[in-house]
């Protein structure tokens, strides 16, 4: 009986010791169960949320990058507006003029360095002058297309000159590239057309200012030989460039904000549906 008491008392003990251990245990474990579900929970809501706000975070670098793009130089502008005044002189001698109503093409400025860094200007097709006297047996010349270019090797030829609106930059060598043809109005001599023009300009000098627009003046855009000609004295072309009105972006800085601006939208709508 005592020994029955002894066993029934010790096992009482060691049960009622098991348990205590046991469920100490179990709540130990619970409690690192919730902290871990609470750290998976936690980094779950900080996930969502960056993920959630990731598409705004992102185009706002998009955005960010198109407007500094914009601002950031060079950028190459669309020529939409100008004109360019075409003359003709024989030995010194003003011997024609006209204008081209219209300039299309592209510039290249850079405005914090002060520079042009390229030249694309394309005059109206099919361009008149009358000459006051006739020279080579013709006494009108047709400009049918002329282009001014940047040839290889084009870049700054000298420091730029700047003001407090404008700023002036020498630079080349420049192509020029196009046709012309001469008509004698006395029928005497035959109609001359799709004559090449291939002539190399070794500068120019442009004033750019603020807005931007651009003027270029007296350049060279064809020579004659007046030895080719019967004549005593060389014919030569001069024209002088005033861009009026430039288009921007480039396409690069428009993609860019076109990206952010769609991922905006794309962002507002997920959160519409969300919520």
């Amino acid at each position: 009986a005592y020994l029955s008491a002894y066993l029934s008392a010790y096992l009482s003990a060691y049960l009622s010791a098991y348990r205590s251990e046991r469920g100490a245990g179990l709540r130990a474990r619970f409690a690192q169960r919730a902290l871990s579900q609470r750290a998976l929970s936690e980094r779950a809501f900080f996930r969502g949320a960056l993920f959630q706000r990731a598409p705004f975070l992102l185009a706002a670098l998009l955005l960010g990058a198109s407007s500094s793009a914009v601002s950031a130089a060079p950028i190459l502008y669309t020529v939409t507006g100008g004109s360019a005044q075409i003359s003709v002189m024989v030995g010194g001698v003003l011997v024609g003029q006209t204008t081209s109503p219209g300039l299309s093409g592209t510039l290249t400025l850079d405005s914090s360095a002060h520079s042009v860094d390229s030249v694309n200007l394309i005059l109206d097709p099919n361009l008149q002058l009358m000459l006051s006297a006739p020279y080579g047996g013709y006494d009108e010349i047709t400009i049918e297309a002329a282009s001014l270019s940047s040839a290889p090797g084009f870049g700054a030829l000298a420091p730029p000159s700047v003001g407090s609106s404008s700023y002036t930059a020498v630079v080349g060598p420049l192509r020029v590239n196009g046709f012309w043809g001469a008509t004698d109005s006395s029928g005497t001599n035959p109609v001359v057309s799709g004559m090449a023009i291939g002539y190399d300009v070794s500068s120019l000098t442009a004033v750019v200012h603020d807005g931007p627009a651009v003027a270029i003046d007296g350049v060279t855009l064809n020579t004659l030989n007046g030895v080719h000609y019967g004549e005593a004295s060389d014919l030569t072309v001069l024209a002088s460039f005033s861009v009026t009105a430039l288009a921007t972006p480039e396409p690069s800085s428009g993609l860019l904000a076109g990206w952010g601006l769609a991922m905006l939208a794309a962002a507002r709508r997920r959160s519409k549906v969300r919520a």
